[in-house]
């Protein structure tokens, strides 16, 4: 078997795998500072240097009827993994996965997760 037969054999089922499967991520937005909770902030200091970088995410699969994904669920795995309140410098991204008639839809977020601290009198 030549080359160019093995090719021409092959193309239905890379045709088959164009059309079913596929995905993209695109990146949705940048925040200077972002928060799921509601700190008091009256009397509070910020100190944005002293975070460390976190990630979260929150995915969802939908067959025939689109669903998205939940930003605050998103941010909010992302403080849980960094003990923060705030995230700042947070970047979004969405990613879509398709295959067939459903998709993997995802939300992730980026950022640095700082905790407030009461601000000296």
């Amino acid at each position: 078997m030549t080359c160019g037969n093995e090719l021409r054999a092959l193309a239905p089922l890379l045709a088959a795998l164009a059309l079913l499967g596929g995905g993209c991520t695109n990146r949705v937005g940048d925040l200077t500072i972002l928060s799921t909770r509601e700190p008091d902030l009256a009397a509070l200091a910020l100190e944005p240097k002293r975070g460390e970088r976190v990630k979260g995410s929150h995915c969802v699969v939908s067959i025939v009827v689109p669903l998205l994904p939940n930003l605050g669920r998103a941010v909010d795995n992302a403080l849980a993994n960094g003990a923060g309140d705030v995230l700042v410098d947070q970047v979004t991204y969405l990613s879509s996965y398709f295959i067939g008639i459903g998709s993997l839809q995802c939300l992730r977020v980026e950022g640095t997760a700082v905790r407030f601290t009461r601000a000296a009198p």
